[in-house]
């Protein structure tokens, strides 16, 4: 069950569509319920996301995680950095 605590955290880092703020809300709801800590912190969180302005919240999730490589989510880069393994591994990621 507790799978289930990473799947619903997981949305947090997905690129925001319409829907984000509900989900960021039921993500609340949840934390709220079983780890008020996290729940208080995730407050911070709702306080600065633009909830009402779709393009600002893709524009400071691309600013927050896309363009800064300490902060990116994407796995390759974290690994390797711009080294050329990281080429490597994108290339040969399928198999």
């Amino acid at each position: 069950m507790k799978r289930n605590h990473y799947r619903l955290l997981a949305a947090l880092f997905e690129y925001p569509d319409a829907d984000y703020p509900q989900r960021v809300g039921e993500i609340k709801t949840f934390l709220d319920g079983r780890y008020a800590k996290a729940g208080a912190e995730l407050d911070r969180f709702l306080a600065f996301l633009p909830a009402h302005d779709l393009m600002t919240m893709q524009e400071l999730f691309t600013r927050s995680f896309d363009v800064q490589a300490v902060t990116t989510l994407d796995i390759g880069y974290v690994l390797f950095g711009d080294d050329y393994k990281r080429g490597e591994m994108l290339a040969t990621l399928n198999r």
